[in-house]
């Protein structure tokens, strides 16, 4: 073999190696967190985090971005354009996209932002929640971003606001909740609050199911309201106790064990309430993720159906991201870092893991392009 060929075949090998590199979209591009997307309905995910790049290291790249570096806590789309998405993030504010997450701004900083609103009737007018200066804060901008007003700020230090909502039928009726467990409502658009309830527990997260209000806690599990939070009921009792809703399981098919086993319900108790995700169409359906599985309520949480997903590790539970498409016929759910897709009520699952060391934490679906689906990070736990 003469030196020319050999210097030939480096170059080749050099040259495949190369080309095997930028087949791969998350090779180069590992993210420490910020967020992923897909167009192909979850079958390949590609890391979306070309933003401002964080000054902390020298001769940073994308990868670095303030965004890559970010835990993200919420995601929203623009009520008025898919193309637009707001991130919330715990360490560096709000960040947001207008070209479908090919780039981003940071459009509020020095916030430790936990849930981001947009105006059903306004999209410049957006309300952020979560912790500014060791205390709870809410704030909101008229200009999409170019100026901030804050709008509640919680006497008590060490609290944060984690999630905020617009009541769909009164856009300037808008509840706040809060780690202490405090909700607080508005009902002029945010001059104005008032405490309204106290659920001993943090609040999680809030969403409207047409008139009804849903409010998930972290240990004590869902709770819903037909008037803004003043009166409650809690509608997760059947997930809080999973010992006794199997003994009722055992109960009813007695001594049929196949029976028995085709009765999907979780091994552990029910100890964090992660995510809540509703729909509106026939049938209202109410989605749960938690610490231990995916659940799922088709009468407003009175029954409850465990989704049991094709978990490879028996440790790994923790449903920390939903999305839905479809009025519900299609779902999403993620686990660590990987996201589980059934369009089959959970008969069948397509698998897809994420090429990260971090936790996926939001799953956000584009009603309109089926195919477009966003996931938000956090590192791991």
């Amino acid at each position: 073999m003469t030196k020319i060929s050999k210097i030939q075949i480096f170059i080749s090998l050099c040259s495949i190696v190369m080309l095997a590199a930028s087949c791969n979209p998350l090779s180069n591009e590992k993210s420490g967190a910020g967020v992923a997307k897909t167009t192909n309905g979850g079958a390949d995910w590609i890391f979306s985090n070309k933003a401002p790049v964080s000054t902390v290291k020298k001769n940073a790249k994308s990868v670095d971005s303030l965004l890559a570096s970010s835990s993200v806590t919420s995601m929203k789309l623009s009520p008025s354009d898919n193309s637009t998405i707001f991130v919330a993030t715990q360490q560096n504010g709000l960040f947001v996209s207008r070209d479908s997450a090919g780039s981003w701004s940071q459009i509020l900083s020095n916030f430790s932002a936990y849930d981001v609103a947009v105006d059903p009737g306004n999209a410049d007018h957006i309300f952020v929640v979560g912790q500014a200066g060791d205390q709870a804060r809410v704030v909101q901008t008229l200009d999409a971003g170019k100026s901030w007003l804050p709008v509640y700020n919680d006497a008590t230090g060490g609290q944060v606001a984690r999630g905020i909502a617009f009541d769909p039928a009164s856009p300037t009726t808008i509840v706040v909740g809060f780690g202490s467990g405090n909700l607080i409502q508005s009902l002029d658009g945010g001059t104005t609050w008032a405490l309204v309830q106290n659920f001993q527990d943090s609040v999680s997260q809030m969403i409207w199911q047409s008139s009804t209000l849903c409010i998930l806690t972290r240990t004590k599990g869902l709770f819903t309201s037909q008037d803004g939070g003043k009166t409650i009921v809690n509608v997760s009792k059947q997930l809080l106790n999973i010992a006794s809703w199997r003994q009722q399981i055992n109960d009813l098919l007695g001594s049929d064990a196949t029976a028995t086993g085709r009765v999907n319900i979780p091994s552990a108790e029910t100890t964090a309430f992660y995510k809540v995700l509703v729909t509106d169409g026939s049938p209202r359906q109410i989605f749960i993720g938690a610490n231990n599985g995916l659940f799922k309520s088709i009468n407003g949480g009175v029954n409850w159906q465990y989704l049991q997903l094709p978990l490879k590790s028996a440790q790994a539970t923790e449903v920390r991201g939903i999305g839905l498409q479809n009025n519900g016929a299609t779902i999403f759910a993620s686990v660590g870092n990987t996201v589980y897709k059934t369009t089959n009520a959970g008969s069948s699952w397509q698998v897809s893991a994420i090429a990260t060391g971090t936790v996926i934490n939001y799953i956000l679906v584009d009603p309109k392009f089926d195919q477009v689906v966003y996931a938000g990070f956090i590192p791991g736990q």
